[in-house]
């Protein structure tokens, strides 16, 4: 099949979550909701993705952008404000998709576990058909209620739950908005006395058009209540892996520098020498950081011969690293690192030390170990010529699946 475009619908308020604020920006394992669901189409740009319109509340696109920004996702080719209702909002990022685009997908933003193998599906089922949507079998038992009292059954063989991306040529999706827009279709025994229209697939059958059925994914759950995002939070936790990397620095100590380790001065006759403030321990955390999620190393991302960095914070420098954690997604889970001096006697200070790095990391000082040791007088670091870190870094980060 030929490419497809997808809306992400992310205007919604979601009261029931409780939390005050888009659903979608509630964090979920130190990342949006939101992230989630761009990343999975995101990975989805192999599978005949040729671009996203992300609809957000009119006052919340510079967030929306933030998110899009912070995390790559550079298949997000417009955002675009949303309306008072879905079809609305559904109806702003149509006309955000360039006219050429023969099958455009909906998606929830509120749906963080849509799998890509899922968008391709919906895609080309709804190219071959029209109209496409994920149903979820019913496994439970059915019944009407009323006033608290069970009045009925309800047969459960060919019941499914919709889902979304929902998918559509384009000439049927704009039908579609059309039949919403007049508020149902008005033809057909029992029309008038049919349920309130909730989604677009629902419309399509309204408007006696056909409706392909795709098996739906059992994780792929709308985020709707707290007990949700508690569910939503497993999930993730589950779709993440453990990654270590390693980091080392050494530094010669020279007369008139400060002694600057762990982002704390330390009084000294000797500080070390380097283009930046040559914080060695700082420099093997960053390193530890970057190399965990294999993003390269220090010297590629703060040159030493770059006068920007000339007497530059390492603290400074470690809050860009860790905005570059945060934009993979991952969370640090522990730091332990290893100071190798002579002199001075660094005890005293590595609480201090801890709790600069804990700050700029994130994370309780009691993830962050620091210890001190001596090289035995061997060698130059023994002679006291020169100090130097090592550090390891575990971070948690989503896996890609």
């Amino acid at each position: 099949m030929d490419g497809f475009w997808a809306v992400v619908v992310a205007a919604g308020r979601g009261r029931r979550v409780g939390a005050g604020i888009n659903k979608v920006l509630l964090p979920l394992m130190g990342r949006p909701v939101l992230a989630w669901s761009l990343g999975a189409f995101q990975r989805a740009a192999g599978a005949g993705l040729e671009g996203i319109v992300l609809v957000g509340g009119p006052d919340e696109l510079e967030q929306f952008a933030e998110i899009v920004r912070v995390g790559g996702f550079d298949a997000v080719r417009s955002i675009v404000a949303g309306g008072e209702r879905r079809q609305d909002s559904v109806s702003h990022g149509l006309a955000a998709v360039p006219a050429g685009a023969r099958v455009v997908l909906i998606h929830d933003g509120a749906r963080p576990f849509v799998s890509p193998e899922l968008i391709k599906e919906v895609a080309e089922a709804a190219a071959r058909s029209g109209a496409a949507v994920p149903l979820l079998p019913v496994a439970d038992s059915l019944r009407r209620f009323d006033g608290g009292l069970v009045t009925g059954e309800v047969e459960r063989d060919g019941v499914g739950r919709a889902q979304t991306p929902q998918g559509f040529r384009r000439e049927v999706l704009e039908e579609v908005l059309t039949l919403l827009r007049r508020g149902g279709a008005t033809t057909g025994p029992g029309a008038d006395a049919a349920p309130p229209l909730t989604d677009e697939s629902a419309a399509a059958l309204r408007a006696g058009l056909p409706v392909a059925a795709v098996t739906g994914d059992p994780a792929n759950l709308k985020i709707t209540t707290a007990a949700d995002l508690e569910l939503a939070s497993v999930i993730a936790r589950g779709r993440c892996e453990y990654r270590t990397g390693t980091g080392y620095d050494i530094h010669r100590l020279v007369a008139g520098r400060p002694l600057v380790l762990g982002g704390a001065e330390i009084p000294s006759e000797l500080g070390l020498d380097g283009h930046s403030d040559a914080d060695a321990l700082l420099h093997a955390v960053m390193d530890a950081l970057l190399g965990a999620l294999a993003l390269g190393d220090i010297g590629w991302h703060f040159p030493p011969g770059d006068e920007r960095f000339r007497g530059a914070s390492s603290l400074n420098l470690l809050a860009e690293v860790m905005r570059l954690v945060r934009a993979a997604g991952a969370q640090v889970v522990n730091i332990d690192a290893m100071v190798i001096a002579e002199r001075p006697k660094l005890a005293p200070h590595i609480p201090l030390m801890r709790e600069r790095i804990a700050a700029a990391a994130g994370v309780d000082a009691g993830r962050i170990s620091i210890k001190a040791t001596t090289n035995e007088r061997l060698g130059s670091l023994g002679r006291g010529e020169g100090i130097a870190a090592t550090a390891t870094a575990t971070v948690l980060v989503p896996a890609l699946r």
